[in-house]
């Protein structure tokens, strides 16, 4: 028999997984103090993921043990470029469910807690509260402040400002900036050879031929440099800039990234990745060592959006 076993964090806690090697082929795993994953094939043809886990209260804690058990249910063959494209396309669609269904709509459960906290405020003003009342309203509270924490998170993330410069956790501050910077940033008609467009359709293939022309070179030769140029020799070359990716340089790189920027197409922003790179290292790890064995991308991996920054409030043509 085999096992894998997570020590208990004082009284509380402490895992264990026992299996039988014959029956069940271990392939990967990984574990926390939460939990432990298994992924590997059972009978030899069944392909399946193992959990063991000690589920935190916290809804941040759960949603990163929910992201883990997805990430190592999918079994995708192949290079490693698309099976991680793989991965996050299947986790996207879990998490939107997840969000759903556990998450919950923030405003409606601040609302409900907001009404309960008030009335109790009303009860203990004409009695005093018993022992499990009292209990119930300090559960509220909490979670009324929670709730409060994660609207101003939600908002903060839109209004795409530092709450530490500006000194101001109003969740109304930010929905107003929010709602500002949208209205002033807004393109909803642009002048072309002094024509006014205002049809989206049109809009669109007007950006879309304006930016194909500005991004295309239209000379016949490329420029050329010439000159004495101090080279390097060959061994440096193949030691310094054609040196294989490490995981300490990948997570390094990956670290210094601010983890609250916009989120690209696939919906993910380096936070994500950040907080879960003890499940996701491995894949991440292996696709650029494919990477710079190939030199190659799987298409739709490196796609990207191109915004649009006005130069002044309230743009009218495209040179804005």
């Amino acid at each position: 028999m085999d096992y894998i076993a997570v020590d208990a964090d004082g009284s509380a806690g402490g895992l264990l997984l026992v299996w039988n090697p014959k029956i069940f082929t271990l392939k990967d795993c990984c574990s926390n103090r939460n939990l432990i994953l298994l992924s590997g094939i059972s009978n030899n043809s069944f392909g399946c993921v193992i959990i063991n886990m000690y589920a935190p209260n916290e809804v941040a804690n759960r949603r990163k043990q929910t992201a883990a058990a997805v990430w190592f249910e999918v079994h995708e063959q192949g290079w490693a470029r698309c099976t991680l494209r793989k991965k996050f396309i299947v986790l996207k669609h879990k998490l939107k469910l997840w969000n759903k269904e556990v998450f919950g709509n923030v405003d409606y459960q601040l609302k409900q807690a907001e009404e309960d906290l008030h009335s109790f405020d009303l009860e203990a003003e004409k009695r005093e509260l018993d022992k499990s009342e009292h209990k119930r309203r300090c559960e509220v509270k909490d979670l009324v402040w929670k709730l409060r924490k994660r609207k101003d998170s939600l908002w903060f993330q839109k209004s795409r400002l530092d709450w530490t410069q500006m000194g101001d956790k109003n969740t109304r501050f930010f929905h107003i900036c929010a709602s500002r910077r949208r209205c002033k940033n807004i393109l909803d008609s642009v002048h072309v050879n002094v024509v006014k467009i205002e049809d989206p359709i049109a809009i669109k293939h007007e950006v879309c031929r304006y930016f194909s022309k500005l991004f295309s070179k239209t000379w016949v030769t490329r420029p050329k440099l010439s000159g004495d140029f101090k080279t390097i020799s060959k061994i440096k070359v193949e030691e310094v800039l054609e040196a294989k990716f490490s995981e300490d340089e990948i997570w390094l790189a990956i670290k210094e990234c601010s983890g609250n920027k916009e989120p690209g197409p696939d919906g993910f922003n380096m936070a994500c990745i950040q907080k879960c790179w003890k499940f996701m290292k491995k894949d991440f790890v292996q696709f650029l060592k494919e990477f710079h064995l190939n030199g190659k991308l799987v298409k739709g991996i490196n796609n990207s959006f191109i915004a649009l920054i006005p130069k002044k409030d309230n743009p009218s043509d495209l040179t804005d």
